[in-house]
């Protein structure tokens, strides 16, 4: 478990702003009876009830409340005396950005809803893949969604729709990983009450390079601010759902023949005309009310729409002209119809999508919902303390907890060692894939991780009741659909963040997905790198004895006990005494073994011990 430490100042700062916010004033006298009493002797939850985004390669963190903000950078300092040597640093905060034109804060009515840190790549040939920048996301109650740097200036900035936006979600690209299955593209989807909008990334990462490279010249006093062309976007509205409260677009869902034939059957009558062929359709799994969980489906081939964008500039220009001509007739004063033309700006009507079933109960309401990596799976909470996997192209529940209120979830992939790093397997060239399933029940403070699909409970921990299970289910954009070389995967998939000031990162060995007899040979493979990483790190001669005697007496398979000592007599950190130490174990496990049930093995073993 990595675990990365926030500055003292960042915890003190974001405790006062948000008790100011809560209270209108910092003193906890002058609070609500109930509140006063956490204070006095409860944990506040203050964290979970800010908008998080950390980004997928952990060097941004945003927290913001209301209209106050704060963006965190990650800075690795070697004489750091303690254990974490990686610590968050204040970047920018405060309340939320003005506009610099009028020198008007933004109203209480338009709040941060939502928050998301996308890190995108460099685009110089380098051996190193790594980010270049990372891009803040900021999406406000009035519909705008704006994008930032790292210091908090603003790139972009467009109204996509005249609702609050409730949640921001990325997809990466993923090349397909088998032949039957499709590759994903970059998509930004921006999720609204009523309907979603899908932002391609091909143009706007494109874009937000251009528009960073464009502010930079500018603070320079190199050029002039130019005016970025609206973005092109489809929008998906959902007329047969009552209420979405959060949704995952799975991508492509191509139905077979007969599964096709059957929906026209049911949708028309006898007579129906219909196509031979199926069309292509993108599904989207939605949680809310009636039914808590759709599977609607969205034709794909649809222009992207445009035209809203330029609507609004001919507005401006004409809200622009209008109040020239105002202030020249009437003296400077604001003519009604300036303000009849800025509220009556059009929006693009969303294009609605059919729900072909879903999952019906009048009694539950469906919360959240996160989709696994390979976006197969999807787990969703609901307002009676359930947790529901679902098969997304299947479109059945497949296994349901019960006593998870308010639980919030989370997925972890681990893939399976190669031969490269000295482990073999029997699949060299697609190595196997584990999926575990990360509960957090605030009410219980505890968190769970589960082996699926109908794995049993691998393990099980305590935390704080006041903190955040965040999942970032995607990795670097910005790739124009070009894989890279060893896959485009999260470097940090699960974390959890403590109102300590903590963020740990949650990892799962793969061997935890095995049963107990092909385990073993796992388990030893994962001690063994365990112990790579002990003999660089580990400066006691004594404790790295103690520690090299413990992991060889826990090696179970013999070809894993030969890799170790092949690694311990050629490795530049390790010290005769630990390496006869290591030597010690093996022959003693070896001797008392009978002479006649030694296999080649175990005598090639002893032999070279």
């Amino acid at each position: 478990m990595l675990v990365l430490s926030v500055d003292s100042r960042v915890q003190h700062f974001l405790h006062n702003q948000f008790t100011k916010e809560m209270y209108m004033s910092p003193d906890p006298s002058e609070c609500p009876v109930e509140d006063s009493q956490k204070f006095n002797g409860k944990e506040h939850t203050w964290l979970q009830e800010c908008c998080l985004s950390l980004s997928s390669t952990g060097e941004l963190l945003v927290i913001a409340h209301r209209n106050r903000m704060i963006i965190l950078t990650s800075k690795w300092d070697s004489k750091e005396e303690g254990e974490v040597k990686t610590k968050y640093h204040v970047t920018w905060r405060g309340k939320y950005p003005e506009n610099k034109n009028t020198k008007i804060l933004l109203p209480l009515s338009k709040q941060i809803t939502s928050v998301l840190c996308l890190p995108l790549i460099s685009q110089g040939k380098s051996i190193h893949c790594g980010p270049d920048w990372t891009c803040a996301i900021v999406g406000i109650s009035s519909g705008f969604v704006k994008f930032y740097t790292e210091n908090c200036n603003l790139l972009l900035s467009e109204q996509l729709h005249n609702e609050p936006v409730t949640h921001l979600k990325c997809q990466s690209f993923e090349p397909a990983r088998y032949s039957t299955e499709q590759e994903h593209s970059e998509d930004l989807y921006v999720v609204y009450c009523s309907a979603v909008c899908v932002l391609m990334g091909s143009g706007l990462f494109e874009m937000l390079r251009a528009c960073r490279n464009q502010k930079a010249l500018v603070q320079a006093n190199c050029g002039d601010m130019i005016r970025p062309p609206p973005l092109r976007y489809k929008k998906w509205g959902f007329t047969e759902q009552d209420r979405v409260a959060d949704l995952e677009v799975v991508g492509p869902a191509t139905d077979s023949t007969f599964d096709h034939l059957v929906t026209a059957s049911l949708c028309g009558c006898f007579n129906e005309s219909y196509c031979s062929t199926a069309p292509q359709t993108s599904l989207i799994l939605a949680v809310g009310e009636t039914p808590y969980v759709g599977f609607h489906y969205a034709l794909e081939g649809e222009p992207a729409l445009v035209s809203a964008g330029v609507t609004k500039a001919v507005v401006s220009k004409t809200k622009s002209a209008i109040g020239q001509v105002s202030s020249w007739i009437m003296g400077g004063i604001k003519s009604s119809s300036v303000e009849k033309v800025k509220k009556n700006v059009p929006f693009e009507p969303a294009v609605p999508v059919g729900c072909r079933f879903g999952l019906c109960d009048l009694l539950r309401h469906g919360d959240r919902v996160v989709i696994s990596p390979n976006r197969k799976l999807s787990i969703v909470s609901d307002s009676l303390g359930r947790i529901i996997l679902i098969d997304n192209l299947k479109g059945v529940a497949i296994r349901m907890w019960k006593g998870y209120r308010d639980a919030q979830c989370g997925w972890l992939e681990v893939q399976e060692e190669t031969r490269q790093c000295g482990i073999s397997s029997r699949n060299t060239h697609q190595p196997r894939m584990a999926l575990f399933l990360v509960i957090y029940v605030p009410k219980q403070g505890i968190i769970e991780i589960w082996a699926m699909q109908q794995g049993p409970r691998v393990a099980k921990f305590t935390a704080s009741k006041s903190g955040r299970l965040l999942h970032m289910g995607y990795g670097l954009v910005g790739l124009n659909n070009i894989p890279l070389k060893g896959g485009n995967r999260c470097q940090f998939s699960c974390v959890f963040i403590d109102p300590s000031g903590l963020v740990k990162e949650i990892s799962v060995p793969f061997h935890f997905a095995l049963s107990d007899k092909n385990s073993n040979r796992a388990g030893d493979l994962h001690l063994l790198k365990k112990l790579k990483v002990l003999l660089k790190e580990e400066d006691s001669d004594d404790k790295l004895i103690e520690e090299v005697r413990k992991t060889v007496q826990e090696l179970k398979t013999n070809d894993v006990r030969t890799q170790t000592l092949e690694i311990l007599s050629t490795s530049k950190y390790i010290t005769p005494d630990a390496l006869d130490a290591a030597l010690s174990v093996v022959v003693e496990k070896l001797i008392g073994q009978d002479s006649s049930s030694l296999d080649f093995s175990s005598k090639t073993l002893l032999q070279m011990a």
